[in-house]
């Protein structure tokens, strides 16, 4: 199952369901409350049947469902109504410098490694191979002349349950979620309309300061 993010902030973005998807209606949506010095405070994740109204909008209370919350000051994961502390589901792996995390929601549950490569967040069971992914977040990607990819989300293993779907997109955007808000990209038309008033100002202005400072040399 492959998703898209409408939103090149991945967290306030509904993340919908691709062409071809087992359920074209059913998707994500991602909400983060931030703080007045824009740290996360609380990341909450809806499942969202978009089929039940025309926009986000309308589908508040219909079409939305709380699945999952992060509450970043208390530090604790919670999925369907049960909350645990982040040290009890997320440990880091492989030396001080490592980005790898290892999550295991309890003792009877599947343990999984997201490690970051090229531009993604990759998800396996722990002890299979290197290729068997189980899921994939691949990040926003800025390209030449500023066009640009929107994130995406796919799960490779059928059969998740809407849980363990919770857990790994969290545990997949976890980093993410934590950096400051990013700003809509410029296309390269836009930067370059951006950077030409940049220099048509500082020259305006430097031939304003010689012409004042000509006029008022004392001879």
């Amino acid at each position: 199952m492959s998703f898209t993010f409408t939103n090149y902030d991945i967290q306030n973005s509904e993340v919908v369901p691709d062409a071809g998807s087992l359920s074209e209606t059913v998707g994500f949506r991602v909400v983060t409350e931030r703080s007045r010095m824009d740290s996360p405070k609380r990341t909450t994740l809806y499942r969202w049947n978009f089929s039940l109204a025309d926009n986000a909008e309308q589908a508040e209370g219909k079409g939305l469902q709380v699945i999952g919350r992060i509450a970043w000051k208390e530090k604790t994961l919670e999925v369907n109504g049960v909350s645990k502390p982040f040290k009890d589901v997320r440990t880091k792996s492989g030396g001080t410098f490592s980005s790898t995390t290892e999550w295991q929601w309890d003792s009877n549950s599947k343990k999984y490694e997201v490690k970051f490569k090229k531009g993604s967040f990759l998800a396996k069971e722990v002890g299979k191979a290197d290729t068997e992914f189980v899921a994939t977040y691949t990040a926003l990607k800025l390209k030449m002349l500023g066009k640009y990819e929107l994130p995406t989300l796919t799960f490779h293993t059928p059969g998740l349950s809407e849980d363990e779907m919770a857990r790994l997109i969290f545990a997949l955007l976890f980093n993410d979620i934590q950096l400051p808000v990013k700003k809509r990209p410029l296309t390269f038309k836009a930067a370059a309309g951006q950077a030409a008033v940049s220099v048509a100002a500082t020259v305006a202005g430097n031939i304003a300061g010689n012409a004042i400072g000509a006029c008022c040399t004392v001879q």
